[in-house]
């Protein structure tokens, strides 16, 4: 039986054991290159860590929220995809992978996402707030609801997404067009 931690802050002097987190803060971790495979984190907050390499294999993020963190090369897709329900703020998210999960309501806030895969990724609901997302793969991707209208940069094929409902502003439809080579201008 897995050991469990509840309602506890570490910071990034601590070590941790795999265990079930819940409701636990951490708080300017190095998690670069770490093994958090198994690993269980439910309710839980990462403030100012770094996350680059670290391996996530049958992870468990659940209502997980990221605040102010570093991501480079996390393959979500390689989590437990069971209830995995993700928040990122003020984050930056790069060449990771979000690739066929269902990712339904996730918020994605004031986040820069720099080639990042969501190819058939199901993002139903989503909110893209603020956010460039330069270089991400949208391949078959689920669309319906997602707000896009404060984002940029982005570039994504309307012919090979299901994007119904989806929120966009008008100066940065272009996104929306790339495929076709145009020259747009004011």
């Amino acid at each position: 039986m897995s050991k469990h931690i509840t309602d506890t802050e570490f910071d990034g002097t601590a070590t941790l054991v795999q265990a079930d987190y819940e409701s636990c803060t951490f708080r300017h971790f190095d998690f670069s290159n770490v093994d958090l495979s198994a690993f269980r984190f439910m309710q839980c907050e990462f403030i100012q860590c770094n996350f680059s390499l670290t391996k996530t294999r049958k992870t468990m993020f659940d209502d997980v929220i990221f605040r102010e963190c570093k991501l480079v090369g996390v393959r979500f897709d390689e989590c437990n995809a069971f209830s995995l329900q993700l928040r990122f703020e003020n984050c930056i998210i790069s060449h990771g992978s979000f690739a066929q999960l269902r990712m339904h309501k996730s918020i994605f806030r004031n986040t820069k996402l720099l080639e990042v895969d969501f190819a058939s990724t199901d993002l139903t609901g989503s909110l893209f707030d603020q956010c460039t997302l330069p270089l991400c793969v949208f391949d078959r991707s689920t669309l319906e609801k997602v707000d896009f209208s404060t984002s940029m940069e982005f570039s994504i094929d309307p012919e090979n997404n299901r994007m119904g409902q989806a929120i966009f502003s008008a100066q940065h439809l272009s996104g929306l067009l790339d495929k076709y080579k145009l020259r747009i201008v004011d």
